[in-house]
């Protein structure tokens, strides 16, 4: 099959490489070119753009999305209903909440485009062992899909559970199961480690991995990681070191920020901010503040201030001229980081009535406007 595939972590390229080992097609895209750059070293192909990415998919297209839950994830699939078409199918394969599944199965689906949550297990050791595949959706939207599961999961590591959001209802309560065995191991061996016996504890993981009923995986893993030998190195003191030889020179603390350039080292100016609640009353009482948001248009597209102006960050340098040196601007972003940069940015150019949003779109809906979608 040839199938669109966002997201080049760890754990995401890795699966790109099973399914291209398998003889899959697939066009990679991730946030960071980079990742993207190394891995069609691999054989794979690679898209700088979720446009081109979508352009370089056959109808129907179908689309697999390895980003981390939330926000990311709910910004990803937002933008991609800008492109994809009806018969398109979107894989979401994260850690997301079961009823962000559901909410959004409803509403690709007004739009003819199927959506099929997958929740995946395997981590980096996945590439080699497969990916335990725990699937919900529509039946007419994983079938045709089964070619892909299958060659990502081992022999019968993948199954069809259930509705939209089954997926990822049993790949939550598989979590709490992980965590649950990792905290009784953890406490069990704290109990030994404490106990008046002389406990190898490398010996009792080591023993418990055959027979016993509480073997597993992470028992494995636990006793991979007490069993481990260190090799102890001997290094010759420098007779001229200035730190530790007889004859140090540095007899104190030096004041590591200066010593290297950086803190007082350097002459940066504070990050002018302000608060949102402050802003709605400067704004409501009629003082002459323009709003410049950073953000992308996808994000834009999202939610926005009203009034504000669309400046991504990464144009704001070609639109310094657009803007008034004597005029007050609020640069705000997502959460804060961009709007910080862009103040200054604008700094460098000679800009001084500048202040950034404090926590960025993110304050303003929780401060001023509840009602305000999030992402």
């Amino acid at each position: 099959m040839r199938v669109g595939f966002i997201g080049l972590g760890r754990m995401g390229a890795n699966m790109v490489r099973r399914l291209v080992r398998d003889g899959h097609e697939v066009v990679a895209f991730n946030r960071t070119p980079e990742r993207t750059r190394e891995i069609m070293t691999e054989g794979v192909e690679g898209a700088f753009s979720l446009l081109e990415l979508v352009g370089k998919l056959p109808a129907p297209r179908v689309v697999w999305v390895m980003v981390p839950a939330g926000d990311a994830t709910e910004a990803m699939i937002a933008e991609l209903m800008g492109l994809l078409e009806p018969g398109d199918t979107i894989v979401d394969g994260g850690n997301t909440n079961f009823h962000d599944d559901v909410r959004r199965h409803a509403r690709v689906a007004e739009k003819g485009v199927g959506y099929v949550d997958a929740g995946t297990s395997g981590g980096v050791w996945g590439l080699e062992v497969g990916y335990c595949l725990m699937v919900g959706g529509d039946r007419e939207a994983v079938e045709p899909l089964e070619p892909i599961f299958r060659t990502l999961a081992p022999a019968d590591g993948y199954a069809h559970v259930g509705g939209p959001g089954a997926g990822h209802y049993v790949k939550m309560v598989h979590n709490g199961i992980e965590y649950g065995l990792m905290q009784a191991y953890a406490e069990g061996f704290e109990i030994m480690h404490a106990s008046d016996y002389d406990l190898d504890l490398a010996q009792v993981s080591g023993i418990w991995r055959y027979g016993s009923v509480v073997r597993s995986w992470l028992l494995d893993l636990l006793y991979d990681a007490l069993a481990m030998r260190f090799d102890e190195v001997n290094l010759r003191r420098d007779p001229a070191c200035p730190l530790c030889s007889p004859k140090a020179t540095i007899l104190e603390l030096q004041d590591y920020p200066a010593f290297c350039g950086a803190g007082r080292g350097r002459d940066t100016e504070p990050v002018d901010e302000i608060g949102a609640g402050e802003l709605k009353r400067r704004l409501d009482a009629g003082e002459p503040i323009e709003i410049i948001d950073v953000r992308e248009p996808r994000e834009w597209a999202i939610c926005r201030i009203e009034g504000a102006r669309l400046v991504p960050l990464g144009s704001l340098a070609a639109h310094v001229g657009d803007l008034d040196p004597a005029r007050t601007y609020v640069l705000q972003c997502r959460s804060g980081a961009r709007s910080a940069r862009a103040l200054e940015l604008l700094r460098q150019a000679g800009f001084r009535r500048l202040l950034s949003l404090r926590g960025g779109i993110l304050a303003w809906a929780r401060e001023v406007d509840p009602t305000m979608p999030t992402y």
